[in-house]
């Protein structure tokens, strides 16, 4: 006698099938990931400068991939990156850490969202002469996590995937605001 019903079967089928399909989706993403890396390495002129060569970023996002995608753009271009994939331990990174130049935060992370991460990192700045630029990453720029972001102090918000040049562009004016907040403090 057998066991299993015609329904177990066609659930354990559609079971293989999901997982096949899921399967096969990763290693597209993996081909895709590995086929720009490889245009990007060999387009271009070789003897370019690149635009982030030294920048320290921070990047706090809970998804593995799309932080591995912004960390290997980011090193392509000189940037020297550390990674974490929570807020809290970002912060605890950040409290231990020289400042970074720059922070790119993902709004939507369980446990401590990129709102909430914004706001501890203000709080702790508070006392310390030191005020990093943040950056909101979202899918959704027109959010209301986008918006509550900038209002705890973030400096810009930008969409993914990142635009190195805008990237830099918000850098430059967060550095430059840096300066003339230390300029008035230290005249006052």
């Amino acid at each position: 006698t057998h066991s299993e019903s015609f329904g177990d079967i066609c659930y354990a089928f559609v079971q293989d099938v999901t997982e096949l399909e899921r399967s096969v989706q990763i290693a597209s993403q993996n081909k895709i990931v590995a086929e720009e890396r490889i245009v990007r390495k060999f387009a271009g002129n070789k003897q370019r400068v690149k635009t982030l060569d030294g920048t320290r970023i921070l990047i706090v996002d809970d998804n593995d991939l799309s932080r591995f995608m912004t960390k290997d753009t980011l090193e392509e271009e000189g940037a020297i990156v550390s990674d974490y994939s929570s807020g809290a331990a970002a912060l605890n990174a950040i409290k231990k850490v020289k400042p970074f130049d720059i922070i790119l935060v993902d709004l939507v992370m369980p446990e401590m969202n990129g709102v909430d991460l914004t706001r501890a990192i203000r709080e702790w700045e508070e006392d310390k002469d030191i005020r990093v630029p943040i950056v909101a990453v979202t899918g959704e720029i027109e959010s209301d996590l986008a918006k509550q972001c900038l209002e705890e102090g973030a400096n810009g918000c930008m969409s993914k995937p990142l635009i190195i040049e805008e990237l830099a562009r918000l850098l430059i004016l967060s550095m430059k605001e840096h300066s003339n907040r230390m300029e008035r403090k230290l005249s006052s």
